[in-house]
């Protein structure tokens, strides 16, 4: 029931909420502001499967190798280590992303919908 629990993640009021995958292997995401609004241990299957959604990076792979979130306490997966998440958005990012969710405000609304009516 994994992939079950990862659409059933927070993905914030604007639908946007960025994934991240830290190297124990928790799938967080978090708001522009790098709150942490969700979060769920994976198996090293689905932290592979990720991984194979982008070119091939030895040493991100070797970053990720052994880990297995299903073993980290879900403590650890609400107060992670800052070392695992990426540094927080810089004020040009967050434009960026503000910009973008703008134009595309009603591809998103609709978005939103359709995953709360199933």
């Amino acid at each position: 029931m994994q992939s079950a629990s990862i659409g059933n993640l927070d993905s914030g009021s604007d639908g946007n909420a960025p994934f991240v995958i830290g190297t124990d292997g928790v799938l967080r995401n978090l708001t522009q502001d790098w709150d942490l609004i969700g979060a769920i241990g994976l198996p090293p299957r689905l932290i592979k499967a990720f991984l194979d959604r982008t070119t091939f990076d030895q040493e991100i792979d070797d970053m990720f190798r052994g880990a297995d979130g299903t073993r980290v306490p879900q403590e650890q997966w609400w107060k992670p280590d800052p070392s695992l998440l990426p540094p927080p958005m810089t004020v040009e990012e967050k434009a960026r992303i503000e910009k973008a969710n703008e134009e595309n405000k009603e591809v998103i609304q609709e978005n939103i919908m359709e995953m709360e009516s199933r």
